[in-house]
């Protein structure tokens, strides 16, 4: 039976609320899960630039206090940035991701 690989932990810091920062996935990723380890701040993620800054008008996915975002099923051959904002300022993004196949004979 396949295995994954060991995960790798990242904590990202949003100094600034309503500010777009990005998270460029390394390759090879095959599953990670990203939450706010602040519980009193709200995400937003994208997977295009110029989105998460604009509250109004932005293809935004909304992450509320307490909610988990993942994805087990990505092929990151290519490489994949993930965009993150925050309505509060100093928020701290944790991310968890694993990378490619152990696979057992």
């Amino acid at each position: 039976m396949p295995i994954r690989t060991k995960p790798e932990i990242e904590k990202i810091i949003l100094t600034t609320n309503n500010t777009e920062y990005n998270y460029e996935l390394p390759r090879g990723v095959v599953k990670y899960q990203l939450q706010s380890r602040s519980l009193n701040a709200n995400l937003r993620l994208a997977f295009k630039s110029d989105q998460v800054d604009d509250i109004n008008n932005g293809e935004y996915w909304s992450l509320g206090q307490g909610e988990v975002m993942w994805d087990d099923s990505i092929d990151t051959e290519k490489g994949l940035t993930i965009y993150i904002s925050s309505d509060t300022a100093g928020t701290v993004v944790e991310l968890i991701y694993w990378t490619g196949w152990i696979r057992s004979s």
